[in-house]
């Protein structure tokens, strides 16, 4: 793949927003528009053919991606849309979070009647495994949800050691990977998590309207799911017949452009190899990190940390932020704080034009 033809829009904008939104490539926009075309000029034939015919290889194309097999692998339209069906189906439970996480991950928790017990950051940045464990045990915790990078300040969950402490103590593991997703290689077999959940639009660059959930086959077996459609019935001589599986949390009619949009996206990722772009990102984050301790400029959690991901976030003012803006940067300010990340489609060029400005 030409990066620099497929992401034109690079070379007259430094777009350092991928945590925010990920840039589509040309390819991804023409698999989108492809279908759309044929399905104007033939309506269901196109439709048909590909719900019957091309579902399940989208499905195994994000499966052996992502380290999944397909039956535990739907297409879901979003992660909060997965994200409210899992909860539904496991029930409510005493459940511990970081008070800190995403809304979106804390929000449905409390409406659905979970009972929630938090845990804390010292520096606002790293978690302390014993602390974790001592509320584990001293409450009987029953399900652990985490974002696996936090959305305030970069910071990368460490999934094994949390997933090992769940299995100690016979704690569901839930976790969001939106904002790791497409960016670090994401082996969910070989992790101990129970269920994984992300939207496809940061940093899969699949563009909006899609989202993937993974799910163990102990939890599918242990919990049925109690969200239903088309995809919870097999057809037995003339009937439909109940037959929930992975299947039931996705969605009868899927949006197919997102989903052409997704296997498009992950073909790219593929060719250029996940561990080449999780590497690339990382070579220019600590670029951009460096440049940032040089100038003494402050940011979230240590400068060197081994627990970033793929962004940095750091206190910024209104002016500051303006004064991007003006100079074509893009990126995320928010409460005073200015959210920075390079993808695979940015250079060394994009992190020196951002550290001039500032």
């Amino acid at each position: 793949m030409n990066i620099e033809t497929e992401y034109s829009s690079t070379n007259n904008q430094t777009y350092l927003n991928t945590a925010s939104c990920g840039l589509i490539s040309k390819s991804t926009l023409t698999a989108m528009q492809t279908y759309n075309e044929r399905f104007m000029e033939h309506g269901s034939v196109v439709a048909e053919d590909w719900m019957m015919n091309k579902w399940e290889s989208c499905r195994t194309t994000v499966a052996d991606f992502f380290g999944a097999i397909v039956e535990q692998t739907a297409l879901i339209p979003n992660f909060s849309f997965g994200y409210n069906a899992v909860l539904e189906t496991v029930g409510p439970k005493k459940v511990l979070v970081y008070e800190n996480d995403y809304p979106s991950l804390l929000l449905p928790l409390q409406l659905k009647g979970f009972e929630l017990n938090t845990f804390t950051s010292s520096n606002n940045f790293d978690f302390d495994l014993n602390e974790i464990e001592d509320i584990i045990r001293k409450e009987n915790i029953e399900l652990l949800v985490i974002s696996h990078v936090q959305f305030r300040t970069g910071y990368k969950a460490n999934l094994e050691q949390l997933g090992n402490l769940c299995k100690k103590y016979n704690v569901i593991f839930i976790v969001d990977a939106t904002q790791s997703a497409g960016a670090v290689s994401i082996d969910f077999n070989a992790l101990p998590i129970d269920a994984l959940l992300f939207s496809n639009y940061k940093w899969l660059n699949a563009g909006m309207g899609t989202g993937t959930l993974l799910i163990k086959q102990s939890i599918l077996e242990q919990f049925e799911p109690k969200i239903g459609g088309f995809g919870s019935f097999i057809q037995e001589n003339d009937s439909l017949v109940y037959k929930p599986s992975i299947l039931s949390f996705q969605p009868s009619h899927p949006n197919v452009p997102g989903c052409e949009a997704l296997k498009q996206a992950i073909s790219e990722k593929q060719d250029l190899g996940i561990k080449s772009i999780e590497k690339h990102n990382k070579d220019l984050l600590r670029q951009l990190i460096i440049g940032l301790e040089e100038k003494e400029i402050p940011i979230f959690g240590a400068y060197h940390s081994d627990q970033r991901a793929g962004y940095v976030c750091l206190p910024f003012t209104e002016q500051q932020f303006e004064l991007l803006k003006k100079n074509r940067v893009i990126a995320t300010f928010r409460n005073n704080s200015l959210r920075i990340g390079p993808h695979f489609y940015n250079t060394s060029d994009h992190i020196n034009r951002f550290l001039e400005l500032v």
